[in-house]
């Protein structure tokens, strides 16, 4: 369900078009002017009302949104500029924005860095209020054409405790469960009857309590295999899977970006997560009228946000520390590309990260510490 947006009174701490705006849209028919007025009105009322936290309701504050509101409204006349007049704003106008202000030597880094901020919270406006499907990352575009955010991976062995982390925290469901049906304890008993190799009625509340879930397991052996993006997550579904030759298979209308259907290698250990978890998910009643992989708690798709708080929990769980990184679900993306780029060729990197084109690879690559760290030891 969108969020929806009621018409009852809030004061708005500034006009909702700027009056550099104003003086562009005259070249504009009138109808067009009151429509991005009324774009603008909807968009600074959700920020204030939801726009920081759309699940608990809460806002943004008036200072937040009065900068937001003045870095968007720059972006939208330059979009107007570039394309005509539209209220719509997608990730590859973002992508040619940020490039163009990282070009312009007036505009200190900290600067551009607000523009993105304010751009994502245009882009959680469209996904939450207008049903958009917009995933953005901008972590790869600095002033050099590289990344601002070049730091925000996990390393090679940071991934391996991610999954580590995950196997600690997966609980099984709790036999005593209210919202746990007698049929649904009963296929559960079964599950893990088959699980344990013991007989069902040897099932109880402490095997349910000693058993682990495999959900989160499975989810971040895949992902540090393939680096799925959250829409790729949010969107993976069981005819993806394909365990006997250990590879998930994306078709082209379910692929992120791009229109050729994608075949991604698996790990034994995560072909193995998954497989367990399959076996499990099929003793869950929430899953017999979905074929998504993976659902939340509260059977809803996985989407950015869920996954990383899931992926904040794994962090502490591991023991891993920031050291000024701002680690984010792409952060895991970053990593396999990296790991894949100096272990198996960019080309196979390209291939395992659904890349069009291996210039998008490169903006992802980063030279791995302990790479360079073989090379100093090389040198003398």
């Amino acid at each position: 369900m969108f969020d929806t947006i009621d018409d009852d009174d809030v004061e708005l701490p500034v006009s909702p078009v700027a009056e550099s705006t104003v003086e562009d849209l005259e070249e504009y028919p009138p109808l067009h002017r009151e429509n991005y007025k009324g774009f603008k009105i909807d968009l600074l009322k959700w920020l204030l009302r939801t726009g920081k936290d759309p699940d608990k309701g809460d806002g943004y504050a008036i200072e937040t949104v009065r900068q937001t509101h003045y870095r968007i409204e720059h972006a939208y006349r330059w979009k107007w500029e570039k394309d005509g007049i539209t209220t719509d704003f997608t990730p590859d106008d973002a992508d040619d924005l940020i490039k163009l202000l990282n070009a312009r030597t007036t505009k200190p880094e900290s600067e551009v860095a607000k523009y993105q901020k304010a751009i994502k919270r245009l882009f959680k406006y469209f996904n939450r209020a207008k049903g958009r499907d917009y995933e953005w990352d901008p972590g790869y575009l600095n002033s050099k054409g590289g990344s601002s955010m070049s730091h925000s991976y996990f390393k090679k062995y940071e991934l391996g405790r991610l999954y580590e982390a995950a196997l600690e925290i997966s609980d099984f469901r709790s036999y005593n469960n209210k919202s746990l049906t007698p049929i649904e304890r009963e296929r559960l008993s079964h599950h893990l009857a088959d699980r344990n190799g013991v007989k069902v009625d040897e099932i109880g509340p402490e095997d349910f309590k000693e058993a682990g879930s495999w959900k989160y397991p499975s989810i971040i052996g895949v992902c540090c295999d393939t680096g799925l993006r959250p829409i790729e997550v949010k969107r993976s579904n069981t005819e993806w899977i394909n365990l006997r030759d250990q590879e998930l298979v994306i078709p082209s209308k379910e692929s992120s970006k791009g229109d050729s259907m994608w075949e991604v290698v698996l790990s034994s250990e995560a072909t193995r997560a998954l497989s367990n978890w399959m076996d499990e998910r099929d003793a869950l009643k929430k899953y017999d009228d979905s074929n998504a992989i993976w659902l939340t708690k509260y059977g809803n798709p996985y989407s950015s946000g869920s996954l990383n708080n899931l992926l904040n929990k794994l962090i502490e769980r591991a023991n891993i520390e920031p050291r000024n990184r701002d680690l984010t679900w792409y952060s895991i993306r970053r990593g396999v590309a990296t790991l894949w780029a100096n272990e198996e060729g960019i080309h196979n990197a390209k291939e395992q990260l659904r890349h069009k084109q291996i210039e998008t690879t490169e903006r992802y690559i980063h030279s791995g510490s302990e790479e360079r760290e073989k090379l100093a030891d090389s040198k003398w």
